[in-house]
């Protein structure tokens, strides 16, 4: 996992993200540190192209310690309410975008928008990091 500022601010790291199985309507289970988990449902699926999924967090579900409460994910305050990555050709290449939408519900949604922005890019991209490392080794291993 690259350094990023949320994790020295102990927030949970990503561990894993599991799909039941291929295609339009798969289960994935998101899963981060402290038991953090977030079921998510494939609402689109081209391979080697895109997938998409919405994300349901249950506040009841993720441990309260996890978090600081102003900003429990699916909370009163904030949510993440769905997820894409799209491989777009580059070059010899090609770059994987991550991207997300979030819900805030503030009286200070411009200053809260900054911080939730901030925190989601960092998560995202230590996640797509992690993925570029996985990618380029197998690459190597061919």
């Amino acid at each position: 996992m690259p350094f990023k500022w949320i994790y020295v601010l102990d927030f949970p790291r990503p561990i894993a993200a599991t799909l039941d199985h291929e295609g339009v309507g798969a289960r994935r289970l998101a899963t981060f540190e402290r038991g953090v988990s977030f079921y998510e449902t494939v609402t689109e699926w081209k391979p080697e192209s895109s997938i998409a999924f919405t994300i349901k967090a249950d506040p009841d579900f993720i441990p309260h310690t996890a978090f600081d409460q102003h900003i429990i994910v699916g909370g009163r305050f904030y949510d993440v309410l769905d997820g894409r990555y799209v491989i777009q050709p580059e070059g010899n290449g090609c770059r994987l975008v991550l991207t997300s939408t979030h819900r805030l519900s503030t009286r200070f949604n411009a200053y809260a928008g900054w911080w939730s922005r901030w925190v989601m890019n960092q998560v995202q991209s230590s996640i797509l990091t992690v993925i570029k490392k996985r990618a380029e080794d197998h690459a190597a291993r061919k």
